[in-house]
Protein backbone atom coordinates (compact mmCIF):
# COMPACT_ATOMS: atom_id res chain seq x y z
CA UNK A 1 0.00 0.00 0.00
CA UNK A 2 1.43 3.17 -1.33
CA UNK A 3 1.02 6.76 1.06
CA UNK A 4 0.76 8.46 -1.97
CA UNK A 5 -0.78 7.25 -6.40
CA UNK A 6 1.98 5.06 -8.15
CA UNK A 7 2.81 6.16 -11.72
CA UNK A 8 3.28 3.08 -13.50
CA UNK A 9 1.91 4.16 -16.94
CA UNK A 10 1.70 1.32 -20.03
CA UNK A 11 2.97 -1.40 -18.11
CA UNK A 12 1.77 -4.93 -18.22
CA UNK A 13 0.01 -7.43 -15.89
CA UNK A 14 2.19 -10.40 -15.65
CA UNK A 15 0.76 -14.05 -14.65
CA UNK A 16 2.89 -16.94 -15.24
CA UNK A 17 2.40 -19.70 -12.91
CA UNK A 18 6.25 -20.67 -13.38
CA UNK A 19 7.31 -17.31 -12.09
CA UNK A 20 4.49 -16.65 -9.54
CA UNK A 21 6.39 -17.47 -6.71
CA UNK A 22 9.07 -14.97 -7.36
CA UNK A 23 11.81 -16.80 -5.49
CA UNK A 24 14.13 -16.54 -8.47
CA UNK A 25 16.49 -13.83 -9.70
CA UNK A 26 17.09 -15.83 -13.26
CA UNK A 27 13.52 -16.86 -13.51
CA UNK A 28 12.44 -12.82 -12.63
CA UNK A 29 14.89 -11.58 -15.32
CA UNK A 30 13.04 -13.27 -18.43
CA UNK A 31 10.10 -10.50 -17.02
CA UNK A 32 11.30 -7.29 -18.32
CA UNK A 33 9.60 -4.35 -17.45
CA UNK A 34 5.99 -5.48 -15.82
CA UNK A 35 3.72 -5.59 -13.11
CA UNK A 36 4.08 -9.42 -12.23
CA UNK A 37 1.69 -11.58 -9.82
CA UNK A 38 3.70 -13.19 -6.79
CA UNK A 39 1.54 -16.20 -5.35
CA UNK A 40 1.88 -17.81 -1.87
CA UNK A 41 5.29 -18.15 -0.75
CA UNK A 42 7.97 -16.57 2.20
CA UNK A 43 7.10 -12.88 1.20
CA UNK A 44 9.84 -11.08 2.98
CA UNK A 45 11.95 -13.48 0.49
CA UNK A 46 9.90 -12.42 -2.29
CA UNK A 47 10.75 -9.09 -1.24
CA UNK A 48 14.23 -9.22 -1.57
CA UNK A 49 14.35 -10.99 -4.76
CA UNK A 50 11.44 -8.46 -6.41
CA UNK A 51 13.29 -5.24 -5.28
CA UNK A 52 16.60 -6.51 -6.85
CA UNK A 53 14.64 -7.13 -10.16
CA UNK A 54 13.94 -4.91 -12.59
CA UNK A 55 10.24 -5.56 -12.60
CA UNK A 56 8.12 -2.47 -12.40
CA UNK A 57 6.03 -3.55 -9.14
CA UNK A 58 4.23 -6.60 -7.96
CA UNK A 59 0.82 -7.91 -6.61
CA UNK A 60 1.44 -10.54 -3.64
CA UNK A 61 -1.27 -13.24 -2.96
CA UNK A 62 -1.01 -15.08 -0.05
CA UNK A 63 -3.40 -17.25 2.26
CA UNK A 64 -1.38 -16.84 5.32
CA UNK A 65 -4.38 -15.41 7.64
CA UNK A 66 -1.39 -13.08 9.89
CA UNK A 67 -0.74 -10.13 9.76
CA UNK A 68 2.03 -8.48 7.76
CA UNK A 69 2.65 -5.55 9.19
CA UNK A 70 0.97 -3.07 11.53
CA UNK A 71 1.12 0.34 12.26
CA UNK A 72 -0.31 3.51 13.45
CA UNK A 73 -2.06 6.20 11.17
CA UNK A 74 -0.22 9.41 11.47
CA UNK A 75 -2.13 12.00 12.37
CA UNK A 76 -1.25 16.35 12.27
CA UNK A 77 -0.61 17.31 15.85
CA UNK A 78 -2.22 20.40 16.78
CA UNK A 79 -1.37 22.68 19.87
CA UNK A 80 2.57 21.81 19.52
CA UNK A 81 4.74 23.43 22.59
CA UNK A 82 6.73 25.68 21.94
CA UNK A 83 5.91 27.35 18.91
CA UNK A 84 6.92 29.04 17.07
CA UNK A 85 10.60 28.63 16.94
CA UNK A 86 12.98 29.64 14.44
CA UNK A 87 13.64 26.98 11.72
CA UNK A 88 17.56 26.06 11.73
CA UNK A 89 17.70 26.48 8.00
CA UNK A 90 16.25 30.51 7.95
CA UNK A 91 18.17 32.67 5.83
CA UNK A 92 20.39 35.04 8.76
CA UNK A 93 21.33 38.38 8.89
CA UNK A 94 23.15 40.79 8.72
CA UNK A 95 22.70 41.33 5.05
CA UNK A 96 26.11 41.21 3.96
CA UNK A 97 25.87 43.97 1.49
CA UNK A 98 25.18 46.64 4.10
CA UNK A 99 25.27 44.50 8.29
CA UNK A 100 23.51 48.73 8.66
CA UNK A 101 20.50 47.45 7.90
CA UNK A 102 18.31 44.99 9.85
CA UNK A 103 17.66 41.80 7.83
CA UNK A 104 15.58 39.74 7.86
CA UNK A 105 12.51 41.74 8.49
CA UNK A 106 9.93 38.95 9.56
CA UNK A 107 9.42 35.66 10.25
CA UNK A 108 6.49 33.47 8.73
CA UNK A 109 5.23 29.67 8.98
CA UNK A 110 7.52 27.75 6.56
CA UNK A 111 8.01 24.47 7.95
CA UNK A 112 6.45 21.63 6.49
CA UNK A 113 3.54 23.73 4.73
CA UNK A 114 0.86 20.85 3.50
CA UNK A 115 0.59 22.30 0.09
CA UNK A 116 -1.17 21.77 -3.22
CA UNK A 117 1.66 20.52 -6.15
CA UNK A 118 1.27 19.70 -10.19
CA UNK A 119 -0.40 16.56 -10.58
CA UNK A 120 1.18 13.94 -11.62
CA UNK A 121 4.36 14.63 -10.83
CA UNK A 122 6.82 12.83 -9.05
CA UNK A 123 7.42 12.80 -5.08
CA UNK A 124 9.61 10.50 -4.42
CA UNK A 125 10.90 7.19 -5.49
CA UNK A 126 10.67 4.21 -4.08
CA UNK A 127 12.62 0.53 -4.63
CA UNK A 128 14.33 2.70 -6.87
CA UNK A 129 11.77 2.13 -9.74
CA UNK A 130 8.13 2.98 -8.82
CA UNK A 131 7.81 6.66 -9.04
CA UNK A 132 5.11 8.24 -6.62
CA UNK A 133 2.76 11.23 -7.18
CA UNK A 134 0.97 13.03 -4.96
CA UNK A 135 -1.66 15.99 -5.09
CA UNK A 136 -0.44 17.68 -1.88
CA UNK A 137 3.00 17.40 -0.19
CA UNK A 138 4.93 18.65 2.86
CA UNK A 139 6.83 21.76 2.19
CA UNK A 140 9.45 24.10 3.95
CA UNK A 141 11.36 27.15 2.79
CA UNK A 142 10.63 30.79 2.00
CA UNK A 143 8.78 29.31 -0.73
CA UNK A 144 6.13 28.53 2.18
CA UNK A 145 6.93 31.65 4.16
CA UNK A 146 6.84 34.01 1.41
CA UNK A 147 3.19 33.37 0.09
CA UNK A 148 1.87 33.69 3.68
CA UNK A 149 3.12 37.01 4.25
CA UNK A 150 1.93 37.71 0.62
CA UNK A 151 -1.35 37.07 1.64
CA UNK A 152 -1.33 38.85 4.82
CA UNK A 153 -0.63 41.85 2.76
CA UNK A 154 -2.88 41.15 0.08
CA UNK A 155 -5.60 41.00 3.43
CA UNK A 156 -4.33 43.90 4.77
CA UNK A 157 -4.77 46.04 1.18
CA UNK A 158 -8.06 44.48 1.35
CA UNK A 159 -8.64 46.26 4.72
CA UNK A 160 -7.24 49.40 4.82
CA UNK A 161 -7.14 50.13 0.66
CA UNK A 162 -5.22 53.68 1.82
CA UNK A 163 -2.33 51.81 2.84
CA UNK A 164 1.39 52.26 1.09
CA UNK A 165 3.29 48.97 0.70
CA UNK A 166 5.57 51.02 3.53
CA UNK A 167 2.54 51.91 5.59
CA UNK A 168 1.72 47.80 5.58
CA UNK A 169 4.96 46.84 6.10
CA UNK A 170 5.13 48.74 9.19
CA UNK A 171 1.94 47.49 10.49
CA UNK A 172 3.10 43.59 10.21
CA UNK A 173 6.24 44.57 11.70
CA UNK A 174 5.32 46.88 14.68
CA UNK A 175 2.74 44.15 15.76
CA UNK A 176 4.22 40.90 16.65
CA UNK A 177 5.29 39.23 19.98
CA UNK A 178 8.36 37.89 21.04
CA UNK A 179 6.91 35.10 22.62
CA UNK A 180 5.66 31.62 22.02
CA UNK A 181 2.44 29.66 23.18
CA UNK A 182 4.21 28.93 26.43
CA UNK A 183 4.50 32.82 27.12
CA UNK A 184 8.22 32.50 26.80
CA UNK A 185 10.44 34.04 24.22
CA UNK A 186 10.94 31.85 20.83
CA UNK A 187 14.35 30.16 20.57
CA UNK A 188 16.18 29.19 17.75
CA UNK A 189 17.33 25.73 17.65
CA UNK A 190 20.66 26.72 15.32
CA UNK A 191 21.77 27.99 19.03
CA UNK A 192 20.92 25.11 21.23
CA UNK A 193 17.53 26.40 21.68
CA UNK A 194 18.98 29.55 22.82
CA UNK A 195 16.44 33.21 22.76
CA UNK A 196 16.01 33.66 19.16
CA UNK A 197 17.53 37.23 17.80
CA UNK A 198 16.19 39.90 15.58
CA UNK A 199 19.09 38.56 13.17
CA UNK A 200 17.16 35.52 12.79
CA UNK A 201 13.35 36.35 13.01
CA UNK A 202 13.37 39.80 12.75
CA UNK A 203 10.34 41.55 13.99
CA UNK A 204 9.13 38.28 14.95
CA UNK A 205 6.24 36.13 13.53
CA UNK A 206 4.00 38.16 11.66
CA UNK A 207 -0.09 37.90 13.76
CA UNK A 208 -2.46 39.09 10.76
CA UNK A 209 -5.13 39.84 13.18
CA UNK A 210 -2.60 41.92 15.43
CA UNK A 211 -1.43 43.68 11.88
CA UNK A 212 -5.75 44.79 10.78
CA UNK A 213 -5.39 47.24 13.71
CA UNK A 214 -1.56 48.27 14.96
CA UNK A 215 -2.98 51.88 15.91
CA UNK A 216 0.03 53.46 14.21
CA UNK A 217 1.69 53.47 11.05
CA UNK A 218 5.41 54.34 9.83
CA UNK A 219 4.65 55.39 6.26
CA UNK A 220 7.52 56.05 4.13
CA UNK A 221 7.64 57.31 0.60
CA UNK A 222 10.41 56.06 -2.03
CA UNK A 223 12.40 58.33 -2.05
CA UNK A 224 13.05 57.62 1.64
CA UNK A 225 13.65 53.75 0.95
CA UNK A 226 15.89 54.93 -1.62
CA UNK A 227 18.24 56.56 0.65
CA UNK A 228 20.17 54.01 2.14
CA UNK A 229 21.25 53.04 -1.35
CA UNK A 230 22.42 56.35 -2.56
CA UNK A 231 24.10 56.96 0.61
CA UNK A 232 26.19 53.73 -0.25
CA UNK A 233 26.19 53.71 -3.73
CA UNK A 234 23.71 50.98 -4.76
CA UNK A 235 23.29 52.03 -7.86
CA UNK A 236 22.43 49.14 -10.05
Amino acid sequence: MFPAAALVNDVPLIYNKTLSSCNSSEALSTVGYGIIICENGFLSIQLSYISQSNVAAAIFISDDPRTFKSGDFQYPVAGAKPAPVVATYTSRGPASSYPGILKPDIMAPGSLVLASWIPNTITTVIASKISLTSDFVAVSGTSMACPQASVITALLKGAHPEWSPAGIRSAMMNTTSPFDNTQNYIRDPYLNYDIATPLAMGAVQVDPNQALDPGLIYDASPTRLREPCLLHEFHS
